[in-house]
Formats: C-alpha cells, structure tokens, sequence
C-alpha cells in the first residue's frame, strides 16, 4: 500500500502556537509532544488493555478498539477558570493522557491517544499520527495512524464500525506524519481548513464505511 510516507521529508519539528493554537491557553507545542508513550496514565492503561494478551495483533486491536468506544465529536471544548478568569477553547488537542479521560474525543485526540498506546511496544518508525485529507466529494482535514511493519495499516479511529486496520484507502491523503521523534511531510501537499469539518456530518460515518475503506483485513 502506498501511504505516502515513501514520499515525505524529514521536516524540523516546528512549533504549532499563537493565536490560533489548539492548546487552551494558545501556548506553542512541538507536534511531536502530542506523542507521549511515557506518559504513566497510558502506560498503566496499555498494560490494563493488553494484560492477558500473547500476540501482538490481539494486543494492536485491543487499543485500537478502545479508541474507538470513546464516543466522537467534531470538536473538543474545555473550558477553565482560574483566579477569575475563564479561559475557553472551543477545538482543542488535549495531551494523551487528559484525552483518556474525556467523554469524548475527536480524529486527532482519538490518533495521539492510540499513537501513544501503540507505541509501548512498537518503535517511533513504526508508528505515525498522521494529519492530512479525507477525499469524498471534496478534501476535508483529518487525522489518523499509520502502522508500519511487514504490513502498512492505517488505523482509521473515527468510524467505530471500522474494527480492522484498513491495507488500502484511496480516499486518505496524507500531508504530515510526526511520532514522539520526528515529524515528516511530503512536499507540494496541505491540510485542508477546517481541520476537524470532514466529521461534523453524522451520516459520514456510513459514507466511509461504503466508498474510501477497501481491502478490509
């Protein structure tokens, strides 16, 4: 399968931040923070998933799915007073280990969560968030993780009906791929704005199902 990583560059691991920044307080983070497989509250919650487990599959597919039980939303709206003041951010990337505990998540919360847990036992070039377009109808910006090995997966974290990594897409795009190391792009291509629209829409989870997901194994 062609993922698109064959193509993408090594890229200096710029800061996303100022105004517009996803974080609550708008401050600037390196992409690859939003990877955190030391985090303690997702390594407890790994060894928790995969306790009993022999085989690495079964263990890939017990994170995978408990990613896809958190229920999705569009976008995440915290909100925080401190000293009098209330701080709100309407779309915002939680950390990992804050992300376990929402009510719900969206593609990009959902990618850094599983990112994270997959990568206890896989190593950083095995395992990418990836931010790129979702091609039905149009481009719309998404998020999702590519799992690399004997065989290249993407793991699609929206559409809780998609149980099994997906071996060919020809509807996911991508443009950035970062892990906990490093941060790759490939050359010529851009994330569509708005980032988070291409789920707002409740039937979508059906359209994806149906026309960008083949190759189901």
């Amino acid at each position: 399968m062609t993922t698109g990583i064959e193509r993408a560059q090594a890229f200096d691991n710029q800061p996303i931040g100022g105004g517009g920044a996803a974080t609550l307080f708008h401050e600037s983070r390196w992409l690859t923070e939003w990877v955190a497989p030391n985090s303690l509250e997702i390594q407890a919650e790994y060894e928790n998933l995969t306790k009993g487990l022999a085989s690495d599959w079964d263990k890939i597919l017990a994170c995978f799915n408990r990613v896809l039980d958190i229920p999705y939303t569009s976008a995440v709206r915290i909100k925080v007073s401190v000293d009098g003041r209330t701080f709100v951010q309407e779309d915002a990337w939680l950390d990992p280990a804050q992300a376990l505990m929402a009510p719900k998540l969206n593609c990009s919360n959902r990618s850094f969560v599983l990112a994270s847990l997959l990568r206890q036992e896989h190593t950083p070039e095995q395992v990418w968030v990836t931010l790129g377009n979702l091609k039905l109808d149009g481009l719309g910006g998404h998020a999702w993780v590519l799992l690399r090995g004997n065989q290249d997966y993407i793991m699609e974290t929206t559409s809780p009906r998609i149980r099994t990594p997906i071996t060919h897409s020809e509807a996911h795009e991508a443009v950035v791929f970062f892990n906990d190391r490093e941060v790759r792009v490939v050359p010529g291509r851009q994330v569509t704005e708005p980032f988070s629209s291409c789920w707002c829409i409740p039937f979508l989870e059906d359209y994806l199902d149906k026309r960008a997901c083949y190759n189901l194994k």
